[in-house]
């Protein structure tokens, strides 16, 4: 939390690639994106740990507003500063934990995005979708002229991009 806006964001760091994405909003702005993208459980900072940002207030609105308890984790932070000095700081900073309501929301959401992923998954293996996909990837053969692959930049050659589609062909005969 800055002093005038909340800087949401969310770490998939759990992912084999990392995205960082956040937004600056306003406290209701954040609930929106909380009670969308929220957590079961949300860690809140004060930026610079600057005491006189008015955090707190807001931090218990989007608590009580989206259905979080909140737990007060602030404590002395040391490191070593410029010069190895030892630096001691304030660290102001606030776990949400998702309510049981909330949890029961969280759960749903999560279980209709597995019906959905398993649902996508299912569709994938159709003949139908097997043969949208080979017929969009004919057309992008068709109109690819050069690719980066292991062999760095490479320019898509006539006879290459011929048998590619060859082979393409044969897969679309296989599944009709």
């Amino acid at each position: 939390m800055s002093w005038k806006d909340n800087y949401v964001s969310f770490d998939d760091t759990d992912i084999s690639t990392d995205y960082f994405h956040g937004y600056g909003l306003g406290v209701n702005q954040t609930v929106a994106w909380v009670k969308d993208k929220g957590s079961r459980s949300i860690s809140v900072t004060v930026t610079n740990d600057d005491p006189k940002t008015p955090a707190l207030r807001r931090v218990q609105q989007i608590a009580r507003d989206c259905g979080y308890t909140i737990e007060d984790k602030s404590h002395m932070h040391t490191f070593h500063g410029y010069r190895d000095e030892e630096v001691k700081r304030f660290v102001y900073e606030w776990l949400l934990t998702a309510t049981p309501e909330r949890l029961k929301v969280l759960d749903t959401e999560d279980a209709e995005d597995e019906r959905k992923r398993l649902e996508a998954e299912a569709h994938a293996k159709t003949p139908e979708a097997r043969r949208a996909r080979i017929l969009a990837e004919m057309n992008q053969v068709r109109n690819v002229t050069a690719v980066f692959d292991e062999r760095g930049f490479h320019q898509v050659t006539e006879e290459e991009r011929t048998k590619q589609i060859r082979e393409l062909e044969e897969e679309l005969k296989a599944i009709q």
